[in-house]
């Protein structure tokens, strides 16, 4: 497309077709995406109060991402950077491995957080390495009952124990049957509990508009006998239970 129009305009100022051709070319180039490379690894500093871990994400999924952990470290090759919206894989029924990099500074904080703010998500395997050797493995989702699940939590959670000036890397098996959105965040414990609070005060206000407008709803359907409002009810109980 920005070949096309670079022609059009060469063109239309009537340069030289050779021109036009070069600028077409030059185009092309520097669109054209470069080698994949390693993504650079998510530090963490003294200051680091929640970090996103998204833009620094690999990730590889397809028959390559059905083998085992081992296979998969093996294949570091094959993890590419994540094209599309921000943390949204789309609908997607295979399986898919996010690959972090992880660098702490000596004085940052030892106490962190992983976080996947997206409760919708079946099954995800984390696992923590260090120098390539696995020091933690956790299994994550709703699938799982609240009670063995690591932390009693709104999202899905759990505690890494990070010690500072070390490097490490996150390895997250991903499997779901509804959207594959996952935003994965490493925050402290003073900081997750701070937006946990205003979470659950939001979802407050949520419940309470909804639970409003399933009454006014069922109201007016008894009162005035029309199955539109009955509908409605249907769909204002649908979304709050979601929700909740």
């Amino acid at each position: 497309m920005i070949s096309l129009l670079l022609s059009c305009l060469c063109r239309w100022w009537r340069a030289p077709r050779g021109v036009a051709v070069a600028l077409a070319l030059l185009a092309v180039l520097a669109g054209a995406p470069g080698p994949a490379g390693a993504a650079d690894p998510a530090r963490i500093t003294t200051n680091t109060q929640v970090l996103d871990l998204w833009p620094h994400v690999r990730l590889l999924g397809g028959p390559q991402a059905e083998g085992s952990l081992a296979q998969v470290i093996a294949r570091d090759a094959d993890f590419q950077a994540p094209t599309g919206p921000h943390a949204n894989l789309g609908i997607r029924r295979d399986t898919v491995w996010l690959r972090v990099a992880l660098a702490l500074d000596r004085d940052a904080p030892d106490r962190w957080l992983f976080d996947v703010n997206y409760p919708a998500l079946d099954r995800l395997d984390v696992h923590l390495l260090r120098d390539g050797r696995v020091i933690r493995r956790v299994q994550l989702g709703d699938a799982l009952v609240v009670a063995d699940r690591p932390m009693v939590a709104r999202s899905h959670v759990v505690e890494l124990p990070l010690e500072p000036g070390a490097r490490y890397e996150l390895l997250i098996r991903v499997r779901t049957t509804s959207s594959m959105i996952v935003p994965i965040s490493l925050s402290t414990p003073a900081a997750f509990l701070a937006r946990e609070a205003r979470a659950e005060a939001f979802q407050g206000v949520l419940a309470g508009i909804g639970l409003c407008l399933l009454v006014y709803s069922l109201t007016l359907w008894i009162v005035l006998r029309d199955a539109a409002f009955g509908c409605y009810a249907t769909i204002v109980a649908g979304v709050t239970l979601f929700f909740l």
